[in-house]
């Protein structure tokens, strides 16, 4: 007999399993809005096979998220700060309406995201059958699952929001930089799931020509002018949410 015991949920179900107690019902794994339920810790190539029956995922970007409430609870602070500095920047930018709007955007973009915590794992069926490492059995706790089919986009995100472009292979990520704004300093921040984030030089001075992922993102972080007097720790405090943001 099977050690574990799977259950399907609704979405709207998860409150009242979540009041239940841990030994009850310890891990809760979400994807593609429905709940599933183990009642044994599971491993993660019980979860995937499971869950994931599309034969199209693309799993170097698929990511699994820790709905823990202490970490969301902190995320949600950090957002907080960083909303609160955005829209004092923006009373200060009162003369200067195009960069009063620019802000406004980034701000309602960074309100919007959804937050959770990436899990420190690989999502990969095959190296899971075959490798422990890759097939660990999850902690207790609440889950979110992101799997889907192979995006054609790089996106930059800076002062004026999010803009998308198609992805072209060799394209370094400059190009995407210029693309977007001119507006930019030496470097910028990569993000690519399920690898470590990297900051990339952009200048004509100190760039290279280092081809990027499909699907990564590229923050440009606000300009010193803008933030280092007042706001010395917004960049950052981005960068964190960025981290933390769950691919919609």
């Amino acid at each position: 007999m099977s050690k574990w015991i799977l259950l399907t949920l609704s979405v709207f179900c998860l409150k009242p399993f979540a009041q239940q107690p841990v030994t009850e019902i310890p891990v809760l794994v979400q994807y593609q809005q429905q709940w599933q339920a183990y009642i044994e810790r599971p491993r993660i190539q019980t979860v995937l096979a499971q869950q994931v029956k599309s034969t199209n995922v693309h799993w170097p970007s698929a990511r699994l998220y820790s709905l823990e409430p202490e970490a969301l609870a902190e995320l949600e602070q950090t957002r907080s700060q960083v909303l609160e500095q955005l829209r004092l920047l923006i009373i200060s930018a009162a003369k200067e309406p195009q960069l009063a709007m620019q802000l406004q955007e980034t701000r309602q973009q960074i309100a919007r995201w959804k937050l959770a915590k990436p899990v420190a794992l690989e999502l990969n069926p095959n190296l899971a059958l075959v490798r422990q490492q890759h097939n660990p059995k999850l902690s207790k706790g609440q889950y979110l699952l992101v799997a889907g089919k192979r995006v054609s986009t790089v996106s930059v995100f800076g002062l004026g929001g999010e803009r998308f472009f198609m992805h072209e292979q060799q394209r370094p990520a400059y190009a995407y930089v210029q693309q977007a704004t001119e507006l930019y300093g030496d470097t910028v921040w990569l993000f690519s799931a399920q690898k470590p984030v990297r900051e990339i030089p952009v200048a004509a001075w100190n760039r290279t020509e280092t081809a990027i992922a499909t699907g990564s993102v590229l923050f440009i972080p606000l300009t010193d002018a803008l933030v280092e007097q007042d706001f010395p720790e917004l960049n950052q405090q981005i960068k964190t949410l960025l981290v933390h943001r769950v691919p919609s």
